[in-house]
């Protein structure tokens, strides 16, 4: 009887213990980090092999010591085939060069709102992304979403919106406030450049030495 206990006993642990290695297989992130200049942890990479929906914490451990997340890195995501989705925490505040470069299969963004950078070359080779960001930052994607067919979803939007086609590209659903003050600054920024321009080339002709007319010598007859 005793030994049939300690058999059962056996099996039940091996079982446990196949547990533990498939939950610690499963619990693996495919992730991978490093440290700027600044102590912040950069993704530089993501396994090719990853699947699904991905989510970039707002913390990273490496080499047994924790470091805030600021930015996603060029590349990160690049030839990242079978990921759908990918959800950046708060406190990443940029997106690198080609950071979703081929990521075919990819239909959803969600942006974090201290985002404050995002290149313009971050979603190369996809197509139909829906990015769902805020009111604050939705800005930096509605430029790629006439190039790049990506859709936008503000997530806090006050129902004020309004969608933008063209074509085959479909910009999205845009806060109409928003986008009318976002205007209304580039317009300004646009006035000020040109005036401060013009006001430099002004300046550079008054400060222009005249030209100093050359001078004739004439010989003087001595008696």
């Amino acid at each position: 009887m005793k030994k049939f206990i300690s058999f059962i006993l056996s099996v039940v642990l091996c079982f446990s213990a196949v547990s533990v290695v498939a939950y610690a297989e499963e619990a693996t992130s495919p992730l991978t980090f490093d440290i700027d200049e600044e102590g912040y942890a950069v993704l530089v990479s993501c396994d090719k092999a990853a699947e699904g929906a991905i989510v970039v914490p707002e913390v990273a451990e490496i080499d047994g010591e924790i470091y805030e997340v600021k930015y996603v890195g060029d590349s990160a995501f690049e030839g990242c085939e079978l990921i759908t989705s990918v959800e950046l925490s708060e406190g990443i505040e940029q997106i690198g060069d080609f950071a979703f470069l081929d990521c075919t299969a990819l239909t959803d963004l969600y942006i974090p709102e201290t985002l404050l950078f995002c290149s313009y070359t971050a979603f190369n080779g996809t197509v139909g992304v829906t990015v769902h960001c805020y009111s604050s930052n939705y800005q930096f994607f509605t430029v790629f979403g006439i190039i790049q067919s990506l859709r936008i979803d503000i997530i806090d939007s006050t129902g004020d919106s309004f969608d933008i086609n063209f074509g085959d590209n479909e910009l999205g659903s845009i806060d109409l406030m928003n986008t009318i003050i976002l205007a209304i600054k580039r317009i300004i920024q646009i006035v000020l450049f040109y005036f401060l321009n013009s006001g430099d080339d002004l300046l550079e002709e008054d400060v222009t030495e005249p030209a100093i007319p050359e001078v004739t010598t004439i010989p003087v007859a001595v008696f």
